[in-house]
């Protein structure tokens, strides 16, 4: 059952991640009581965006230990791929919990992580809070209509059937921003307080026009001359305490919008699907180059430089560096196998002065420098 870990391992340093998920499984057929193997299957798993199966192995790790804070972290990864921020929420803070109190705490590295997912959750669930608007028929009137340019006359487009005042004020005091997925583009004006009775939103096949009354007096009006057409009776808009967003369906899946608004002409890229309605992958990409620019330490030094020998080595001495490295509790890193394959690190290793090895458990492991060894 060791050989096949070992095997799944060094399967998912390759990114072979199905050779990870069928060695794992051989694991687990020889020992099903070892939470490990169904947490490292469970990796693999969320790498091949097979989110169930990685949260129902997850849920099985946590049965046979509850106390290890990155098995809560990965059920917690798997419900939020999943589009359950409720429950991933509650399982990121139960991470948090655990490795307060964990004997071996989680990299400095995973607990910013668990930072990072606990905001995405809490603005996903935020999102849920606002009352989806959908578009009305009448607003079928305005489809044929010329896109108008932007701070035009308000009293040039009819908006729900209503005449605004001809005065547009400054507009520079209330922000937009904008995301986009395969099917949508989602863009919000950060409009704070504002209710359903105070917003008109007009959507036309190339443009949309977002205005705000409040006591009589028009705060905020603009015309976005969009940079590909959408349908209108497909777009939809809704209020929350923060914000207006309104969401456009794009008139041609898969084409990527450079900008929200027609600025430069430019070949339209093909994007890919993105499965949560927040469009978390420029977020992940500045987080994912802050880490690279710090220089790692501890245990992420030590997984950076066996990953690095490891990736060009041969298969023996990437044998010879696995069995090393996890019989020793990481205190050897070998590449002999010759040498390798003819000891018993987990009897031979030494921990360090003032420390003793434990299991999971908290009980004592026996080694040659143990009294109950000798």
């Amino acid at each position: 059952m060791a050989d096949h870990a070992f095997a799944g391992a060094s399967c998912f340093i390759d990114d072979d991640y199905e050779g990870a998920v069928s060695f794992f499984t051989k694991a687990i057929d020889s020992d099903s009581s070892n939470a490990l193997y169904y947490d490292k299957r469970a990796s693999a798993f969320l790498a091949l965006k097979r989110y169930k199966d990685a949260l129902n192995d997850e849920n099985k790790a946590i049965e046979i230990n509850a106390d290890v804070p990155h098995f809560h972290l990965r059920k917690g990864l798997a419900l939020f791929s999943l589009e359950e921020y409720a429950s991933s929420q509650n399982a990121l803070r139960e991470a948090q919990s655990k490795n307060n109190t964990a004997k071996q705490k989680l990299s400095t590295k995973a607990a910013k992580q668990i930072e990072t997912w606990l905001r995405k959750c809490s603005a996903e669930l935020e999102e849920e809070q606002g009352a989806e608007v959908p578009k009305v028929a009448e607003k079928e009137a305005v489809q044929t209509e010329k896109p108008k340019p932007i701070n035009v006359p308000s009293a040039s487009l009819p908006v729900n059937g209503s005449v605004p005042s001809g005065v547009i004020p400054s507009n520079k005091k209330i922000r937009h921003e904008y995301y986009q997925s395969f099917s949508h583009v989602t863009f919000s004006v950060l409009a704070k307080g504002c209710s359903l009775d105070d917003v008109k939103v007009d959507i036309g096949p190339t443009y949309c026009m977002v205005t705000v009354n409040r006591d009589g007096k028009e705060e905020y009006s603009k015309t976005f001359e969009l940079y590909g057409d959408v349908i209108p009776d497909s777009s939809s808009y809704k209020v929350t305490r923060s914000k207006i967003e309104i969401k456009l369906k794009k008139s041609a899946d898969g084409v990527q919008w450079p900008d929200l608004e027609k600025k430069v002409v430019a070949e339209p890229k093909v994007a890919s699907a993105y499965a949560s309605r927040r469009n978390w992958e420029e977020i992940d990409k500045q987080l994912k180059q802050e880490e690279e620019e710090d220089k790692p330490q501890g245990e992420e030094a030590l997984n950076h430089l066996f990953r690095n020998i490891y990736k060009d080595a041969s298969d023996e001495t990437r044998r010879a560096m696995v069995k090393s490295f996890q019989t020793s509790g990481g205190t050897v890193l070998s590449t002999n196998w010759d040498e390798v394959s003819k000891k018993d690190y987990e009897k031979e290793r030494v921990a360090p002065e003032g420390m003793e090895w434990r299991d999971w458990e908290g009980d004592k492991i026996k080694s040659e420098e143990s009294e109950d060894f000798k």
